[in-house]
């Protein structure tokens, strides 16, 4: 009995590996974005800040400050704002440079633009006293803080582009095995040989079987038979 032929199938192996690597990778962009936010708002929510009636800043490692300017729409504004005054215990001033380039940042409900830098010489406390006259601008609180809150960005940016590459990387290896599994589903179809009928027939004759094999002829009858003796 005649049964089909069937070539063994491969496992998926490269579609496989693009699905684990796309649930990979989107599950690193998610936690990667998600901490990049959660970072950035916990900088800005540990400034220390003073309010439009000045107040002080305690200082726990003396070094380079950031000053941000906080009120609403402080993201967008324009103009130069005035810059707070910081004297130590001693009555010496601190001095407050102003910033060669524009930060701002609106989290948390905080809107904030960089106003000025503040080098503390060393640990303690140091009275702030803001600058302009009374009802010359926007009710203004300062945030001081050592770190900006973009450099928060930096791990979970990190996290991100690790996402990224590995979404790319299943995108295009799970493209390829799908292409090269429909290329082997279509060289590897089953192949069934002819039946030509129940268990035991004979095939047909082929339409053409070439020339024609030479044919003996018959015999002759007996009396026709010619002998090969001696005639009498």
């Amino acid at each position: 009995m005649n049964s089909p032929v069937s070539v063994p199938r491969r496992r998926p192996v490269a579609v496989i590996v693009g699905a684990v690597l796309l649930v990979i990778g989107t599950g690193l962009l998610a936690v990667g974005i998600v901490l990049a936010v959660s970072n950035t708002g916990d900088a800005v929510d540990s400034y220390q800040r003073v309010g439009p009636s000045g107040g002080t800043v305690t200082v726990s490692d003396p070094g380079d400050f950031r000053i941000y300017a906080e009120f609403p729409g402080a993201d967008e504004a324009v103009g130069t704002l005035p810059l707070p005054r910081i004297r130590t215990n001693e009555g010496s001033e601190v001095e407050v440079r102003t910033p060669g380039h524009s930060e701002t940042y609106s989290l948390n409900g905080r809107d904030g633009v960089l106003v000025g830098y503040a080098e503390f010489p060393a640990a303690g406390t140091y009275d702030v006293v803001l600058g302009g006259e009374p009802g010359s601008g926007p009710r203004v609180t300062y945030a001081f803080g050592d770190r900006s809150p973009f450099k928060s960005l930096l791990k979970g940016g990190l996290i991100v582009a690790v996402g990224v590459l590995l979404d790319i990387a299943g995108t295009t290896v799970l493209i390829l095995g799908i292409v090269r599994m429909s290329r082997l589903r279509r060289n590897t179809m089953t192949v069934s040989p002819p039946v030509w009928g129940p268990l035991g027939t004979t095939p047909p004759p082929p339409l053409w079987a070439g020339p024609a094999a030479a044919s003996t002829p018959p015999p002759l009858p007996a009396d026709e038979q010619r002998s090969d003796g001696p005639l009498s």
